[in-house]
């Protein structure tokens, strides 16, 4: 079965790979990509072929894929595919053969993708601290993270978390996004003061739109010609603000900064244009996609972020829901 995704679909999941790495697709548009191709290999399949009480087969398929190195991503998505030709015990019984030592890096990637996909394995999906504990930096990130739900750090635990998401590779990632979230003005400025010291140009503007705070899209915008690709630039300021973005950029600007020089001037000076008369209405807020932190998004609405933003909104209410749980206890 995962072959046959593999070898049959595979301009379509490399297809929403690119998607998850986009500010510019929806969480919901990419669960609906990733369900029509699970109703077409359904209809390929055909019913009789597709009841998955082979889950053991499903996991002697995997194995076998490792064997020939196929991309983790290309099987990650493949899974989550096949999981959603699944019932809710076959996918238990799945996620948990999934926990055996030789499948974590293809479980930390599943949860990684954040899992679009409906029914009650959800919740295992949801308990992404298993991802982030399985290395000694990442555990250094989790434990801080965790902490700065309860208490806010100091300096150098500061310092020692940033250089360890440089380590890790993760500057540029959800979790980064939720470390800023959970700390306060001035710990804010501490960090964005020390990435900007002790690392590359580009990761300190990364960390600054990161921060969510509107007051440091304008600068971010300013750089455009500067930074290549230009088109990571936009992203960042895409997952702050969101769709609001397109009240002072054409949406046409946005997508073709990546392919047109023109574009990254033209996205400067629509941007210039608008950004007085809309300044007053952003009031230095802290944004993820278009939201503020500090009231509740709806399902509804949850659904039309970008995959990136969505997992900072769902990871950060799921430390809220842990934080509520621990003082009730």
């Amino acid at each position: 079965m995962l072959s046959l995704i593999l070898n049959e679909h595979k301009a379509a999941l490399s297809n929403l790979n690119v998607m998850q790495q986009s500010a510019f697709y929806s969480i919901g548009f990419i669960a609906q990509v990733r369900q029509q191709l699970a109703l077409k290999v359904e209809a390929y399949q055909g019913t009789s072929n597709v009841k998955f009480e082979m889950v053991q087969r499903i996991i002697e398929e995997l194995e076998t894929l490792k064997q020939q190195e196929a991309l983790s991503d290309d099987i990650a998505e493949v899974c989550l595919v096949a999981l959603q030709l699944m019932s809710n015990s076959q996918k238990q019984r799945f996620l948990g053969l999934l926990n055996r030592h030789e499948f974590s890096l293809l479980k930390n990637k599943l949860l990684e993708k954040s899992l679009t996909i409906s029914g009650s394995a959800n919740s295992d999906f949801l308990n992404w601290a298993n991802v982030y504990g399985n290395s000694d930096t990442k555990a250094i990130i989790y434990k801080a993270i965790k902490r700065a739900v309860k208490q806010l750090p100091d300096m150098p635990e500061m310092q020692e978390t940033v250089n360890a998401f440089e380590k890790a590779a993760m500057i540029n990632s959800p979790l980064m996004s939720v470390y800023l979230l959970l700390l306060d003005p001035q710990r804010v400025n501490f960090v964005c003061n020390y990435v900007s010291q002790q690392f590359s140009r580009e990761q300190a503007i990364v960390v600054l739109l990161q921060t969510g705070a509107t007051k440091y899209v304008p600068m971010a915008v300013a750089l455009l010609t500067e930074v290549r690709p230009a088109k990571n630039l936009v992203a960042g300021i895409k997952r702050c603000l969101g769709s609001q973005l397109d009240e002072l950029v054409a949406f046409n600007t946005q997508i073709q900064v990546g392919n047109c020089k023109q574009a990254v001037v033209d996205f400067q000076r629509q941007f210039a244009l608008s950004w007085p008369e809309q300044k007053i209405k952003f009031n230095d807020q802290t944004l993820v996609y278009g939201f503020a932190m500090n009231r509740p998004v709806s399902v509804a609405s949850l659904q039309g972020v970008d995959f990136f933003s969505w997992q900072v909104i769902t990871i950060l209410n799921a430390l809220k829901y842990d934080c509520r749980n621990s003082q009730a206890s």
